[in-house]
């Protein structure tokens, strides 16, 4: 009896050499049809129950209930220590195997059993999260850990004349001792030999659905036209998301996070949703929007404060995003974001940077600047009616940059914050000449020499407001003080002068809601803090 074997694990991470040969190949729409196709779409009551919803020769498709979602679509649960399922298949007795697996464990130092194929009673191929036994009984060990993040796994294996058992079956998440935790979505078994197109194919299908970024893989549509290709973005590889239909892959995908919804981004269309099917926007077949980025931290800045517009800096991260766009409708229909800045920003309002071509610098203002909409007390920024690729040349790079208000930017250059020996790139403007960093604030000089600050503490409350709310000046010493309330759009809504005291207590309201910059400043200081009005 011989055998052969060749096995290949992906975590998150696939480079498919025999991609870049050149070879011209040409294959049916969508991609073969796995001889055993599992996934959580529809019906049953529990995995445990599974039954066949499709039989067709050795064709069967098992699907079962929907009771969670992996990235907005639906996807199993499989957290209580469920014993694993046994599909029964009969395998043959000349096999060339592709096996697939979508999940998304919870971590754990021991491996967790995903699927076991039995030809016969005495050997079996036996995959975990962490290890592999090959039917010889050798076993491998791929991992040192069961990591918590959504994770794509191909394994090729094959036999030649070997004798097949009358029992002999898949079991599926687990068996007496490892048992499967966590989340999952799909095993797609194909027991029959897959070319090089329909492997990137069935890699296409999960990338663009789970919004998983798969290294080394172009996203191929049904259709075998390239969407995106690794070559053009070289720079922008990470954390993936796709909003698209592709018909005959089954995707019609109008709401995503960012690399299966683990990053600080989420795309959609229309309204957010619980889940993918419920959203009601109806996109047309061949379109897809592809957002990726370099991969970098949202909390690191770059070295550079950017000069803005109107009385604004920007300091952008080193994370930047790339939007590529195939097709008419996302050209023309407005795109959400909803973004996550952490706790980085300590009082004003971030934006979005849009540069609409290769050639254009956030360095010399060549950028579209748009404000958020809105703000929810979890620290989310949402983003709406955005329209990409407006010129036509298919993408365009954008990054979510902290802002500053500063009336005297044409006073003091951009060299001068970035050198100042008390700033620390992503803090807020600091003040120079032994002048205080304003706690956050935004603390700007005066007019003429920079001076302690005279503002000793500024703070609104409650934020967020549901209109009414007060604002808390301390000052080193009774003088007056300026209030200007400005709206996100850069529009002043209100503005109000006191003086004689060295600590005020003001009572102001706001009726529509929305987020809102409080600018507070007196003859040798100005500060500023955001609010958010429900």
């Amino acid at each position: 009896m011989r055998a052969y074997r060749k096995t290949l694990f992906f975590y998150c991470a696939f480079t498919l050499a025999l991609l870049l040969s050149g070879a011209t190949i040409y294959a049916q729409e969508g991609f073969v049809a796995p001889s055993v196709w599992v996934r959580a779409e529809s019906e049953n009551d529990s995995i445990v129950k599974m039954v066949s919803k499709h039989e067709n020769g050795d064709s069967v498709i098992l699907e079962s209930v929907i009771d969670g979602y992996m990235n907005y679509n639906p996807c199993i649960p499989y957290l209580n220590g469920e014993s694993g399922v046994i599909v029964p298949y009969r395998m043959r007795s000349n096999s060339d195997l592709n096996i697939f697996v979508v999940y998304e464990p919870v971590g754990s130092s021991t491996p967790q059993t995903l699927w076991a194929i039995v030809p016969d009673s005495l050997e079996n191929i036996h995959f975990t999260t962490q290890t592999l036994r090959k039917r010889s009984g050798r076993l491998i060990t791929y991992a040192d850990t069961t990591t918590p993040v959504a994770v794509v796994n191909l394994h090729m294996d094959g036999w030649k004349g070997i004798d097949i058992c009358d029992s002999s079956h898949i079991r599926l998440l687990g068996d007496d001792t490892t048992r499967f935790c966590g989340r999952f979505s799909e095993f797609m078994f194909f027991d029959e030999p897959m070319d090089i197109l329909d492997i990137c194919k069935v890699y296409s299908y999960i990338a663009m659905k789970h919004s998983i970024t798969i290294n080394g893989v172009d996203l191929i549509s049904s259709g075998n036209d390239t969407i995106w290709r690794i070559s053009e973005n070289q720079e922008h590889q990470c954390d993936m998301a796709v909003l698209c239909r592709d018909d005959g892959y089954g995707l019609h995908q109008k709401q995503c996070g960012a690399n299966c919804a683990s990053s600080e981004l989420t795309v959609y269309v229309g309204s957010l949703c619980e889940n993918n099917r419920n959203n009601e926007v109806v996109l047309e077949d061949g379109n897809y929007l592809v957002i990726t980025s370099n991969g970098d931290s949202i909390n690191s800045t770059s070295d550079t404060i950017y000069s803005g517009i109107g009385s604004e800096f920007y300091v952008c991260p080193r994370k930047e995003w790339k939007a590529s766009v195939i097709g008419h409708d996302f050209h023309i229909l407005p795109v959400n974001m909803k973004q996550y800045y952490g706790d980085q920003l300590d009082s004003l309002m971030p934006r979005l940077l849009i540069l609409r071509a290769d050639s254009l610098s956030y360095a010399t203002g060549e950028m579209e600047v748009y404000a958020p909409d809105s703000v929810d007390a979890d620290g989310y920024y949402y983003y709406n009616n955005i329209i990409w690729d407006t010129d036509g040349d298919g993408s365009d790079r954008f990054c979510f940059a902290k802002v500053f208000v500063d009336e005297l930017r044409e006073k003091t250059t951009t060299q001068e914050y970035a050198e100042a020996d008390n700033y620390n790139a992503g803090d807020n403007v600091p003040a120079q000449e032994g002048g205080a960093a304003g706690n956050g604030k935004g603390s700007i000089p005066s007019d003429n020499a920079y001076v302690d600050p005279s503002i000793m503490g500024l703070n609104v409350f409650p934020n967020p407001s549901y209109g009414d709310f007060v604002v808390s000046v301390d000052l080193a010493s009774a003088q007056k003080i300026d209030i200007r309330i400005v709206g996100v759009d850069g529009k002043t809504i209100s503005s109000t002068s006191v003086e004689g005291q060295n600590h005020y207590e003001l009572r102001e309201r706001i009726e529509q809601p929305g987020a809102y910059i409080i600018e507070v400043s007196t003859v040798a200081d100005k500060q500023a803090i955001s609010i958010v009005v429900y």
